[in-house]
Formats: C-alpha cells, structure tokens, sequence
C-alpha cells in the first residue's frame, strides 16, 4: 500500500475533532466571513471550494466543478474522498453531520486528515451551512451515497443508500440566506477569477465553472500544467516581457514547500508581486514575502558585481531590482501562523529563512542558466536606482526650500480644524477653476463700502479683519456674505481679459465661471460679445417718494429689480446667522455713525419695545385664522405669478432698449412676436403694478438690468491668481459690477472635511518613471496632502533600506486623513481623472485601498423637478424609473455635467453629508483584474487599448458627446 493510501485509509470518523457550534455565525456573520455584502457572498463559495482544493493538496482530488444554477443556488462537486460519515464517537452523529453542523471541526486538527490546509480553520462550510437558506450534501465513499439536507444549519434526517460504483467525491448545494445577505446574486467574473486562481496555483487541478443562470449555459474549464509560470504568464499578457522564458524555481525545507515564478517588463515601474499560503491569498504578507524580498535584492546586486555589470560603489536597493516585475510566491506550510482572522499576512518566523534560502538557490542558478536575462535584470536596475537617487535628490532639495511643506500647500488645499485624522476627511476635487483664479489687483465690492483688492483681501485676513462681500442667493435676491480665506492659489497661470460695456476690465484664467443674468455660469473663454452678465449696481439714497433717509448706500435687487439699503442687506445676514433676534429691536443703528459702511458687524439693533409689542398683538389676533392663511397661500401664488411677468417682460424691455436705445415701442414690438407670449405684461400694466406708475424709475431698471460682454482678449503675460470663499452661496460681487462664480468648497463641513482641487488630468502614472512622476505638481501637492510617508510606492528607498513590511497600523499614523475621497465630475472626464487617480493610489499607494481609506464621491446626474418636488437621480436607469414613476408632463430635467452646476447646498445635501450621502468604497477583491485593466486601459500598448473598447462598444451606457 503506498504511503497516500496509508494515508488516506486513516482519514475516518476517528480524525474529526470537535471545538465547538455555530450559533454564533448567524448572530454575527461579518466576523466569520468579513461582510453580509458581495464579498461575504461570494466568500461562500470559496470556502466550500477551498474544502476541496484542500483535498487536491492532499494529492486525492483531480477535478472541481462548480456551478450556479438559475435560482442562485451553487453546487460545488469534487473527486476527492468524500468527508467521513461514518458515527463520530464523541458526537453519536455522522461526521459529515459535525463537519457542517459543528465550528473548528474537522480533518485538519489531527493528523492524518490533511497536511496542509486553507480554509478557516475549520469553521469554513459549517459557517457556510449556517448562512444558507437550505444546504444538501451528498457524498459518495466506502461504496455508499450519503445524502443529508439542512435549514439554516439545521440537519434533517440523513439517508444512505449503497453505491456499487467505486467512486468517491463530496457534493455541496447551498442557497445563501437571503435574511444574512444584502444581495444574493452572483457575479460571474468574479467567480471565475477565484477559481482560475486556484487552477494557477494548483499545477494539475481541473476547476470547471458552470453559469445556468444566461440563455446559453456559460462553461469555462481552467487547468493549468504550468503552474504559477503560467500565472505570470497571464499577468504579463499584455506587457513587453524584458526576458524569456519565466523564471520558475521551487525547494522543499523543514516541511514548508516553497514555488516562486517571476518575470521583469519593460515599460512598468511598479511592482506585482502577489503571494499565496495554501492557496490562500495574503494581501498583507508577511515573513514568506520579506524572505523573497531580501534573497531577490542580494542575489541581483550579487550577479551585478560577479559580472562587472554593477559599479563596486553601486547597490541596487529593493525598489531598483523590483522595478516592473511580476511575481507569483506559492507556499505550502503544514502550521500556517496567519494574523488575523481573514489571514492577510503570514506571520511564521521559520519561513522568512526557507524561503530566502531557496530564492538565493534557485534564482542564482537561473541567472547563471540565463545570462541574457541576469543581464537585463540588473541592467534595468541600475536605471531604476540612478532615476530613484535623482528624485531621492530632489525630494530633499524640495524640503529644504519647504515648498511641498508649507508654501504651495496653503495655496490649494482648504483644510479642516479637526486634529484627530480618523475623523478627517480629505476631498479631491477636479478642476482648479473651482479655486477661483483673479489677478491680485482685481477688486471685490465689500459691504462697508470699500472695493478691496484680492491681495489686500489677504493682508487683512492674516491681520484678523472680516470682511463681508454681496452675492446673489438662491432665490435670485441678493444677499450679503463673510469672505473667507482668501489666498494665492496659481503663481503664473495662463489668463484672460474681459471687457465690458461699461469699459471696466477683469484679468483671470480662462476657466473661471461668470454668472449670467439669467442665473447660470459660462468660462471666461466661452464668452463672446453681447454675452448678458448678472450686474452689480450701488448708489447713493436721495429723499424722494418713500426714500425719507439720505447718503445711505442701496443697490439693486436683480430678482425685483427696486433698489433696497444695504444695511437692510446686513441687519437680514445678522437675523439669519443668529447676530441678534427681532426681539432685540426694530432699529436698525451704524455703530461707527458711518452710513456707507454697512457691514454686519456694524449693524445692531436698537429696541422700541412699546411699537413691537403692537405688532405682537396685532400678529396674535389675526395670523392663524383660516381666512388668513387662505389669504397668504392667494398672495404667494400671486407673488410667483408676479416674479414670472417680471422677469420675462424685463429681458423684452432690455432687448427693445438694446435695439431702439427706449422702451417706447416696447407694446408695438411685443404685437409682432409669431407666437404671443402671456408673461410678457403691457407696459402701462408694468409700470402700475411694479414702478408706481413711475416711468424713469422703470427706465432706470431697465438700463441696469445687465452688464454685456464687449470682447474677450488672450494676455501673453502670465500672471498669479487669487481666490476667495464665500459660504452659503455660489458667487460674489466684484467692483467693476458684475458677480462671479464662487468655489465648490462651500459645500462641505469645515470641521472633518478638507479639499484639495487638483488642476486637469492628473499624470498617467502607469506610463511614467518614478522622477517624471515626482515632478509633477499635482501629484506632488497630493501626496503632501495626503501624508507623504503613506506613499510607499515613491518613497526612494536605498540598499541599506529594510526588506521589511510595513505595518499598515505605522502606516496609518502617518495618514493626515483617514478617508481620501475622489470626486469628480459625473461626465465622461470627470469618469477618466478618477480613472488617473485610481491608477496612481492602485501603482504607489495599494496599501491605502487594502486598508479601505480610498473611497469615490457619487454626485448625482440629474436633479428631475416636477411642481415643488426635487429630485437627484445619479443613473439613466433611476432617471427612467422615476419618469415612469411620476409621469413626464410638466417634469424638469437639469443634467449636472460638472461639480460647479450644483449650488453649495445641492453639493452638501448630495454628494458631502455623511448623512445623505453615497461613498463607494475601493476595494481590492482582484488584484489581478484590477492590474490587467490598468495595463489595457493606461499602458503604452494601443492595440489591447482597441481591442478592449471594440469588444465593450455595445456595452457602454453613457457617452458625451
């Protein structure tokens, strides 16, 4: 009898051992299987599966197949053994009935079972059969066919029968508790990764998945002789290989048997390296990582100096001679010590010097077998080691000029007062036209009566002084506003001049926002002439008609179109903001007896106690009778009626004006419209129902009604811009008298949450050196942000540097904010920017996404308003459901193509506020998958680029155009 079959005669019921039940499981499923989501989902069937591969590293298991039926149930069959049932002696029950009804019970604690193992120790298909709706076995062993089903880890009653046919094998279907899990729908690709996976991994082993769920039955068969050489084979697919063939080599030591596969590209500078402990994945590593790490250094800079292609003074560090290579490290060890529960990081100690060992031997005889290749290896290296000792170089020259520090920071980034990092949240932003950008000589209009220069802005604000700018509020009035941090946020940017019909000029950069008169925003560079602007007009009172106070500054209200005191402006800013209440007075009184200086720190109210008791009395006796509110609904009604004549017979006035130079003709050019519009009103009915009857009063609103765009001129001088925050609103006034679009940081909440605006596409860093990448300043500028010591993949290391793993709990220290949140814009380049950023956190900073610190903004795509309902729909198929829903009649649609469309508040209530908000998570489930697409979809090849977007054309499901 060989020794396999000694062994496996000894797997009986006398094998299983039993640690305990598995009540628990349901109570607190996301401790046994990491989530109730998708991944927990499918890490169901991963673990029946890997009871099976289990049997394939035992030598007794050829074949695997798994199949997802219609329903979303699953089968997994194996050729194996068959688990016991014959009767446990301590249980009095079969041993297929305490493997899946008992936790940390099975073959793999005694011996003889199993030499190695994955798994969960143990508690893998009992955990399983306790979060299924229904699970049913069948095995087939010692000439019997043992079939048993379960309820919710419940045994019903067993029934045998015999079996004259010789084979043998275990068969598990499980439905996933759909009272456990959110979802209970299985995602095809997902599947299949894991199980070619485990084919790589397991030279020999066919895996057969079956998907019944399509029209046509899905089958793909994955079984692999090469191994892991094919495993890198298929990661390099589409890279340029720098050598032939893979280098592959494996040792057995102290029982611990080690296979390593690797393979060096030639246009990828980061590194792959991915490795497996019995088949199970260990994101972390560990000390079987650090072993491959150092014996890979030490035995290129041996090879190097033994052929005089490295300097004597020269040595390669670990980031040199791992510059664009793919690795695949596939152990076995019979007492795996993993760190935590989920088993991310091996922390054996007796490995590290195995597998260092076999490295040393077996990729020092490959080199030797393989000149060519030892010779690009480290050829290769010594590029990466002089570009890394240059940006080494540069790094500390930039600290010593503290320019990555403390100067160009301040400048971009809008940071939060919270201290503690794990409740900071730090959002990137695309597009630095959100940081607003003016020369420093452009003036603001402030409500104390001065026009203040960005620059002096900035003076007063580092000397404590606060400054109150107008703007125009969500309802088309205007308004008053705190100016806050105003800053330097370009040196030398490209800029623009627009001059206006008035002969006033304004310099800033070609994609800051104008506000138009009827309300929405246009860049500077998509201006043209005639362009109508939301205008900025003061003056100074004069006694007549209801005016009884003079030298008081007023300006005009673009939704009435009537002038109102500017400290009727501030004293409404101190109500709102709680400065003080109506209780405290009805007089409004300058502090400073300045009467242009009006702003709200200067307002208070005085008291006429008698007069306002008045008031309450009057207000008590008749404001809630029902005839009252009868009356106030009529009056808003008519008010909206009002604002809707207003508005449109304005812009007719504005258009006559602009063509006659009067308003006289206004009745005879509205009779020659083709089609009659009802909200253009008769001029005698204007005057009489919104000027008094007062005809210069109109003309004055009419003149005043908008600034014009005269031309747009390209300024070769390049020039430092400046921006300012104004919360609760979208724009600000400047001097010259017309208002601008405002920063997207408003929408936030200072405390937790800071933003970084980052200019454009940030660098593909999947085609760049590492000092390409150092140089640039957005990248930069974020990895500052962010906390320089957490970017591991750009930190330069030297030889003298230790091939040890970072601790991801030293990393996260280093993290100035423990969420990192990108988000862009929700078109097709906003899609492409995340996309560069992904990459880069994915190449140079993976950690952070293992960790579970980068997460994706989700701002809406629509807002559908239907009467006085709001909407924000984030997909054309919400968009679709919803008009079904409430019909499209009278339904309006805005397409939010950028960030800057929203007003603040939408921004908060949408895409910021904890509360309301959506945050997906980046995950790394397949690391894999997620490198392949990088490589097709942002490497240097064109062809697989093609390839990919001819193949998903049809697939596509929002395009700009």
């Amino acid at each position: 009898m060989t020794t396999q079959e000694a062994q496996g005669h000894q797997y009986d019921a006398s094998n299983i051992k039993i640690l305990g039940g598995i009540e628990a499981v349901r109570k607190r499923p996301a401790m046994y299987i990491g989530s109730t989501g998708k991944s927990g989902l499918h890490h169901l069937i991963y673990e029946v599966v890997d009871n099976s591969v289990d049997e394939a590293l035992a030598g007794y298991c050829k074949i695997i197949g798994v199949t997802i039926h219609k329903d979303n149930s699953v089968s997994v069959e194996d050729d194996g053994r068959g688990i016991p049932i014959d009767m446990h002696k301590d249980a009095k029950k079969p041993a297929v009935e305490v493997v899946l009804t008992t936790l940390h019970a099975g073959g793999k604690f005694g011996t003889g079972g199993y030499k190695v193992s994955g798994g969960l120790h143990g508690v893998g298909v009992s955990c399983v059969n306790a979060l299924s709706e229904w699970m049913e076995v069948e095995v087939k062993r010692d000439g019997k066919k043992y079939v048993q089903g379960f309820d919710r880890g419940k045994p019903r009653k067993a029934n045998v029968v015999s079996f004259k046919a010789k084979e043998t094998g275990t068969k598990v279907t499980f439905m996933a508790d759909p009272e456990i899990f959110t979802e209970t729908v299985y995602e095809y690709s997902t599947v299949k990764h894991r199980l070619q996976e485990l084919a790589f991994l397991n030279k020999g082993l066919k895996i057969v998945l079956i998907d019944e769920r399509e029209q046509e039955k899905i089958a793909e068969t994955f079984e692999y002789e090469g191994g892991i050489a094919e495993f890198v084979k298929n990661l390099n697919n589409k890279k340029d290989e720098l050598y032939q063939p893979v280098a592959t080599f494996a040792g057995e030591k102290e029982d611990v048997s080690v296979e390593v596969a690797l393979q060096h590209c030639k246009d990828y500078y980061d590194e792959n390296i991915f490795s497996y402990v019995n088949c199970i994945r260990t994101r972390e590593g560990g000390t079987h990582l650090v072993g491959f790490k150092s014996a890979l250094t030490r035995v290129i800079n041996n090879y190097g100096h033994k052929n005089n292609i490295l300097k004597e003074n020269e040595a390669l560090a670990g980031e040199d001679v791992r510059e664009g290579l793919t690795a695949v490290i596939n152990l076995r060890v019979p007492n795996p010590q993993f760190e935590g529960q989920t088993k991310t990081k091996l922390g054996n100690g007796e490995v590290k010097g195995v597998v260092d060992s076999i490295v040393m031997d077996g990729l020092g005889d490959y080199l030797d077998k393989n000149p060519a290749a030892g010779k690009a290896i480290v050829e290769k290296s010594i590029i990466a080691y002089r570009v890394r000792a240059a940006a080494r170089k540069a790094q500390e020259l930039e600290r010593k000029k503290s320019a990555l520090d403390t100067a160009m920071l301040p400048g971009k980034l809008a940071d939060c007062s919270e201290t503690s990092a794990a409740k900071c949240e730090l959002f990137l932003v695309e597009g630095d036209s959100a940081g607003g950008c003016f020369t420093g000589d452009t003036k603001v209009a402030l409500a104390d009566g001065r026009a203040l220069s960005f620059k002096e802005l900035v003076n007063e604000h580092k000397q404590g002084k606060t400054n109150f700018c107008y703007t125009i509020k969500d309802d088309g009035s205007i308004g008053i506003e705190e100016i806050m941090h105003p800053r330097i946020t370009k040196k030398a940017a490209e800029v623009v001049k627009i001059i206006l019909d008035s002969g006033e000029e304004v310099v800033c950069t070609p994609d800051h926002k104008f506000m138009l008169r009827d309300g929405g925003y246009v860049e500077a560079r998509q201006l043209i002439a005639g362009t109508s602007l939301m205008p900025m007009r003061k003056k100074s009172s004069k006694i007549e008609g209801r005016i009884t106070i003079e030298g008081y500054e007023m300006v005009l209200n673009p939704k009435t179109h009537k002038w109102i005191f500017t400290h009727v402006l501030a004293d409404k800013y101190n109500l709102e903001n709680g400065q003080y209440t109506e209780e405290d007075g009805c007089h409004k009184h300058h502090k400073d007896f300045n009467k242009v200086n009006n702003s709200p720190e200067n307002i208070v109210r005085l008291s006429a106690e008698d007069h306002l008791q008045i008031h309450r009395d009057q207000a008590g006796r008749t404001l809630h009778t029902k005839e009252t509110k009868e009356k106030c609904s009529r009056r808003k009604r008519k008010k909206a009626y009002d604002q809707t004549y207003l508005k449109n017979t304005m812009m007719f006035l504005r258009r006559v004006f602009d063509r006659h130079g009067d308003i006289a003709c206004y009745n005879e050019e509205r009779r020659k419209l083709d089609k009659p519009n009802k909200n253009l009103l008769k001029l005698e009915t204007m005057l009489s129902r919104f000027f008094d009857n007062d005809q210069d009063r109109l003309l004055e609103a009419v003149k005043n009604y908008n600034h014009k765009v005269k031309r747009v001129e390209k300024v070769d001088i390049k020039e430092d811009v400046y921006d300012i925050e104004i919360p609760n609103t979208h724009n600000f006034a400047l001097a010259c008298g017309v208002f601008v679009h405002n920063s997207a940081k408003q929408g936030r909440d200072r405390r937790f949450q800071a933003i970084l605006p980052l200019k454009g596409k940030i660098l593909n860093v999947e085609k760049a050196r590492l000092d390409k990448i150092l140089a640039n300043n957005e990248i930069r500028t974020m990895i500052t942000a962010i906390g320089p010591g957490v970017i591991t993949g750009l930190k330069g290391g030297t030889a003298n540097d230790s091939e040890e793993e970072l601790d991801i709990e030293e990393l996260i220290k280093k993290l100035n904010y423990h969420k990192v949140i990108l988000m862009t814009d929700a078109d097709v380049d906003g899609l492409h920017i995340r996309t560069l950023l992904l990459t880069f956190f994915y190449r140079y900073a993976r950690e952070l996404i293992e960790n579970g610190n980068v997460y994706i903004a989700q701002p809406p795509l629509y807002q559908l308003r239907k009467g006085k309902a709001s909407y924000y729909v984030y997909n054309d198929k919400e968009l679709e459901d919803l008009q079904k829903k409430l019909g499209k009649d009278g339904a309006h649609i805005q397409r939010y193509k950028g960030l800057g469309e929203m007003n603040p508040d939408q921004l908060w209530e949408t895409t910021m506020d904890p509360k309301t908000r959506t945050l997906l998570q980046v995950t790394l489930d397949d690391a894999e998958g997620a490198d392949d697409i990088f490589k097709v979809l942002m490497g240097t090849d064109v062809e697989p680029r093609r390839d990919f977007i001819q193949k998903h054309a049809k697939d596509v499901k929002r395009l700009d155009i």
